[in-house]
């Protein structure tokens, strides 16, 4: 680690600093202001750069490694002092080895002790970021757990004690119907052995209502046979009860999406409308849902075509890809089954699409 033009004594050994950073990742730091509400996410990087202002010369830069990482800011460490209060630009790579430049405010900057001439630095991001582009664990899931025994919703929820996940439990398959009609769901959980409505006819049910996200079996019924008739009926996974957190964990991380970025997102002309383009893929996703959902194709057909047009031109060339193979299938009306699986992939990377500025509105 050293800036621009100083000396031999100021680089420091990645070794030394991954000590640094184990160090204070075990001890807590009390005292310490605590700018951030959102959850922080390990983010060890030691390409990135950080620039502060150096008066009428413009920016002085210095290199930095990253220790955490948050929505409203960064934790790094620096081999030198930098004025809490001043402005600062951080340069980070994100998980698709593609530079960001986020600009924000040094909230502290801490001597560690017995470090020779490192400091703890927190900086405070000017807008929040999509912690995705940078976290692969960032990745917000909503499940909609369908189960009549509330037990197990709480064993559930226990098991699932991560920042990114959230859990809504219905208690028969029928609340569940109600469920997904007023908010969406990133996947659904759900016991093939409740007794007002069982798992195979809330599959039937969920999926001709238009539910296009996975639905995985989730049940004490051990026997093989049901295993296979649950996969042949079309469910995504099926596991047993009892879970472990190690399963459960696997067979989320399966199911969700990694985001997709576009292969034009470092040509600045572009940026601009990659982002607007992706704003606008949430109303897109809910129009296709409701149009199949009350069977009106020919709308489904209208947002295909765009999509297939403008996707590929921004540089997301696989949701292209799978508009084009979802018009093969609204040309074969006679195949239900395909449409719906092609319409579900659709939808699926659409919302996986990630906008080219980590910093949004």
């Amino acid at each position: 680690m050293t800036e621009p033009g100083g000396s031999s004594q100021s680089r420091l050994s990645r070794e030394f600093v991954r000590k640094a950073l184990d160090l204070l990742d075990e001890q807590a730091c009390e005292g310490t202001a605590d700018f951030r509400n959102g959850e922080r996410f390990n983010y060890r990087s030691t390409s990135a750069r950080c620039q502060t202002p150096a008066g009428s010369t413009g920016w002085k830069q210095c290199e930095i490694v990253t220790r955490n990482i948050s929505r409203t800011g960064v934790s790094f460490i620096v081999g030198q002092f930098l004025y809490p209060g001043s402005e600062a630009r951080v340069t980070l790579t994100t998980l698709h080895k593609t530079a960001q430049e986020l600009s924000g405010k040094i909230i502290r900057c801490r001597y560690l002790p017995g470090t020779g001439s490192l400091y703890e630095v927190g900086l405070q991001f000017s807008r929040q970021i999509d912690l995705t582009l940078f976290v692969r664990g960032a990745i917000n899931t909503h499940i909609l757990l369908i189960d009549y025994d509330e037990d197990f919703e709480a064993i559930f929820t226990q098991l699932l004690q991560l920042p990114s996940v959230k859990i809504t439990h219905a208690n028969s398959g029928m609340e569940a119907l109600e469920l997904t009609k007023q908010q969406s769901y990133d996947m659904v959980f759900v016991e093939l052995l409740n007794p007002t409505m069982d798992g195979f006819a809330t599959y039937r049910a969920l999926r001709k209502q238009g539910f296009m996200q996975p639905i995985i079996a989730c049940t004490a019924d051990d026997d093989e046979k049901t295993r296979t008739l649950a996969l042949e009926e079309g469910f995504d996974d099926f596991i047993l009860k009892p879970l472990d957190r190690q399963s459960l964990e696997s067979t989320i991380a399966m199911m969700r999406d990694e985001p997709i970025v576009s292969s034009l997102m470092d040509e600045p002309d572009m940026v601009p409308l990659i982002d607007e383009f992706v704003s606008k893929l949430s109303d897109k996703i809910r129009a296709l849902e409701k149009a199949f959902r009350e069977g009106d194709l020919a709308v489904v057909s209208r947002i295909t075509r765009g999509l297939k047009a403008n996707a590929g031109t921004l540089g997301f060339e696989v949701i292209t890809e799978a508009a084009r193979e979802l018009e093969r299938y609204l040309n074969q009306p006679e195949a239900p089954d395909e449409l719906r699986k092609e319409l579900n992939r659709l939808c699926r990377m659409c919302m996986a699409a990630r906008p080219a500025t980590a910093q949004v509105s």
